[in-house]
């Protein structure tokens, strides 16, 4: 082997799968040689939003999966349309973004979300969609055919109601709701007689916060 450009390809990728989840062994390694910087990209199995991210470069990363998106750009999610392998997406805002953060805002990205990648089998919108309300989950009927994991962990101002809406989600085999304080075991017991296959993650061995914030949104009227 005269450089390392003739290592061959198999090895290589086994090199850089061991080197994805350190974004700063993966810039090394794309400066080794023109052969490497591309094969970190077409290797490369997840990607982070954190900003907004040119579509014509979308290309490059025809392996990735999982994308996590910090950022409150709606139109911005046409851009996932491009990656064929897309599987999970995970939906984090950073705190600048959580400023502008509102319930119609979330609609409209999870509208989007739900026409450009019909093919989701897991969404994350934990921790950060404080805000999300029971409406809201109806908008992820599209994904129903495929969905298998769905993440609402500290969705606080889900209630009951919200979970009869994920009835419609045949598909789904895990849910987690930890946190959501106002959703009851009755509601989750129903929801899994309808479906023998869920398994769900509650909060029912955690301690209940003594005040819940109220939300002043669209749902308020739901908030107790």
């Amino acid at each position: 082997m005269q450089s390392w450009s003739d290592l061959p390809e198999a090895l290589l990728n086994q090199i850089l799968c061991q080197l994805e989840n350190s974004a700063k062994d993966a810039k090394c390694a794309r400066q080794v040689c023109r052969k490497w910087a591309s094969a970190v990209f077409e290797t490369r199995s997840r990607l982070a939003f954190r900003y907004k991210f040119p579509v014509e470069e979308l290309h490059r990363f025809p392996s990735v999966t999982e994308v996590t998106w910090h950022i409150l750009d709606p139109a911005g999610l046409k851009q996932l349309s491009e990656l064929p392998r897309l599987t999970s997406f995970n939906f984090h805002p950073d705190e600048s973004a959580m400023a502008l953060f509102c319930d119609e805002l979330l609609k409209s990205m999870t509208t989007k979300l739900c026409a450009c990648c019909p093919g989701l089998r897991s969404v994350s919108l934990r921790l950060s969609c404080t805000r999300l309300t029971n409406d809201s989950l109806k908008l992820l009927w599209p994904l129903a055919p495929c969905l298998t994991s769905l993440d609402l962990v500290n969705c606080i101002y889900l209630s009951d109601k919200g979970m009869a809406h994920l009835s419609k989600l045949s598909a789904l085999e895990l849910l987690n709701v930890q946190k959501c304080w106002k959703v009851t075991q009755d509601a989750l017991t129903k929801l899994k007689a309808g479906n023998a296959l869920l398994r769900i993650q509650d909060s029912i061995d955690w301690e209940r916060p003594p005040y819940l914030p109220v939300y002043r949104g669209s749902e308020e009227e739901e908030i107790d």
